[in-house]
């Protein structure tokens, strides 16, 4: 079953599935991307530091797709980039195409393993959401349903998606991704051979409590330092979105 939503407060339009909504993070994902970039160009005066070749590991129903098309489109107000996205889900991907189609928006969607995927070198930007939580064969969790497949790591570990990234950008292209602030040192450990000038963003539920998410961006084959940025505070303590998070998931303003 799917059903019709909308994204960055009613500028897009989302098919997604019932049973596994897009969540915030990946708007938080693809506005961390959009900004990255927009502070890079800001900086030097440039639209060449623009990324023309985007691909997405775990595209699902296109979240984060169509977010940084838009962003694309609206901030950096250039011909819309290259887009590839990858999934082994079809019936996500299917979902993903109807969404593409209903917001005029155009990219590449392949139905692929991550491990049978046969591109190399050819992204100048990489942004994955991959599933949180390590597949656990004991716990009972199938993987049959949407949800469990998005959720749970299954026979790719979170090491296979951080490796075939590398395979995929360019010397000195960027990795973006979102994932659970717990294993952030699991993430660090695997990024670090291969990737350089580590930015981790984390994201809070409320001041004062612990992050439960990050956002990390990682640049290929570069030995830059590590920095950990400020940060987002998602609630105010009545509950309601602080208001640097709400101009945020109203594509007012960027991570």
């Amino acid at each position: 079953m799917s059903r019709e939503d909308v994204l960055l407060d009613g500028k897009l339009t989302i098919i997604q599935a019932e049973d596994y909504p897009v969540a915030i993070d990946t708007v938080l994902l693809a506005s961390f991307v959009a900004g990255h970039y927009q502070r890079m160009a800001d900086d030097r005066q440039s639209q060449k530091f623009y990324p023309k070749n985007i691909g997405e590991l775990g595209v699902g129903t296109g979240g984060v797709m169509l977010c940084l098309l838009y962003h694309a489109q609206h901030l950096w107000r250039t011909s819309s980039p290259d887009y590839h996205g990858y999934d082994c889900n079809g019936d996500f991907l299917a979902l993903a195409q109807q969404s593409l189609q209903l917001n005029h928006f155009q990219a590449q969607l392949h139905h692929a393993d991550i491990q049978d995927i046969s591109a190399r070198g050819c992204f100048d930007a990489l942004v994955m959401n991959p599933p949180y939580l390590p597949f656990d064969p004991q716990s009972g969790k199938a993987r049959s349903d949407m949800r469990s497949q998005a959720l749970y790591e299954g026979e790719v570990p979170l090491a296979q998606w951080l490796d075939m990234a590398g395979k995929l950008l360019v010397s000195g292209g960027w990795l973006f991704l979102v994932h659970q602030a717990s294993r952030l040192d699991e993430i660090i450990s695997l990024v670090t051979p291969k990737f350089g000038d580590i930015m981790v963003y984390p994201i809070y539920s409320h001041q004062g409590k612990p992050a439960k998410r990050i956002l990390l961006a990682a640049k290929y084959c570069s030995g830059g330092e590590f920095k950990l940025l400020s940060g987002l505070v998602m609630h105010e303590t009545d509950g309601k979105y602080t208001q640097q998070a709400d101009d945020i998931l109203r594509a007012k303003n960027y991570v």
